[in-house]
Parts: structure tokens; sequence; C-alpha cells
């Protein structure tokens, strides 16, 4: 993973986020070593989840992924490069508690990882208006939703409060349903029309985006 966020790194004139999930790490020193290594790659900010990779689809408890959050500052600290934190807590995506519960339990983790020294607070699994106004109205700091079906636009979502929108892996899984149409062309019809239209980027300016830039 951060050999493919170095590789991005250099192919960008713009700052780059790099979502590493859980941290790949079981404790704060190794999430500091994960943070260190970003840093490396050349990204200067990142998405943490609160979420466990046990297979028990359980969040840390609170001050378990506090102390995460205040892990992964330091180490940024440490490093002097003042990254942007963008903490994630994952209520709304793995159902966590009752429904009616679950947007006030949201509001209190994002407001415990922003006093923590998050510098946003990501909440997905939610695409009703009235939930995220209330979300942005309860929360202490800058908000993040994920794209989903049914998510307002991004000017609706800026007039709800929303300081920013992830797309998750949206962009990659259109990417592979067009992949996976032009297949289907050539062994049905035998025919191309899928990469071959007007609007295709070309090879020039395709070897444009992905080369190292100065």
């Amino acid at each position: 993973m951060l050999a493919v966020v170095a590789r991005i790194a250099q192919s960008l004139a713009i700052p780059l986020s790099a979502d590493i999930e859980g941290g790949y790490a079981p404790d704060e020193p190794a999430l500091k070593a994960t943070i260190r290594a970003v840093i490396e790659a050349s990204a200067v900010g990142i998405n943490l989840e609160d979420g466990m990779h046990d297979g028990s689809h359980q969040l840390y408890p609170v001050e378990v992924a506090v102390a995460r959050i205040k892990a992964a500052r330091a180490a940024a600290d440490d490093a002097g490069v003042p990254i942007v934190v963008n903490a994630r807590t994952d209520v709304f995506l793995r159902a966590i508690g009752e429904k009616s519960a679950r947007l006030d339990h949201a509001v209190s983790r994002a407001n415990a990882y922003l006093a923590a020294g998050a510098d946003c607070a990501f909440v997905p699994g939610i695409a009703d208006a009235d939930q995220i106004a209330r979300l942005a109205s309860a929360i202490k700091g800058p908000i993040n939703v994920m794209a989903v079906p049914g998510t307002p636009s991004a000017s609706e979502l800026q007039k709800l409060g929303v300081a920013r929108v992830s797309t998750g892996g949206g962009p990659a899984r259109a990417a592979l349903t067009a992949t996976r149409r032009i297949a289907e062309e050539l062994m049905t019809s035998g025919t191309w029309t899928g990469f071959t239209s007007p609007d295709i980027i070309s090879h020039v300016e395709m070897n444009q985006l992905i080369a190292k830039k100065p």
C-alpha cells in the first residue's frame, strides 16, 4: 500500500491524502510506525478508522480510538509534518447499536476524535440530508461524508455544513464496470466501441497523467 502511495505522490502536483484504514497496526507504537512510513511516502493526510479489524465487526472502545488518534498526531508532530488526520467513525457503516441511537453515538465519537487532535470527522454510511445536517450542527469541527446512492450533491452538502466528500471505491468500481462492459462487447458482438469513442483519453494524455512530476 505504501509503495502505491509513493507512486501516486510522484505523479501529483497537489497534496495527497492516504486512506490507511485502521493503520495496519495492532497498537500505538506500530501505528506511529505506519504514520512515519506514510509521511516518507509523501502523503500529507490520512484517514484513520475506529473499526476493529479482528473479525468482530465492532469499534475500538472510545478511549482506545482516542489514544490511536493522539498517537498518529504525535508521530506526525515528531516528523515535523502537520498531516491532516481525517478520523473516521463506522457507527453507521457497521450498524453499531440501536438505529435510533447511532447519530448521537457518531457525534460523541467524532467530537472525541476532534478533541484528540483530528482535523476532520468522517462519518460514512449516512446519506439522508436531515441526518447529515444534524451531524454538521452537532459535530464541533469539519465533517466528511461518503458519496453513495442517495447522497445529496456536493453543493447541497456544502449548504448542509459538510466540508469534505469522499468517493470511496466508487470510481474504481465504475472503471471496472466499464472494463467488464468492454469485455462483454468483445465476447458477444466482436466490436470495441467501449474504448474507441472520441471522448476516450489519448495515450499521450494517459501517460501525462501518470508521469512523475518535478
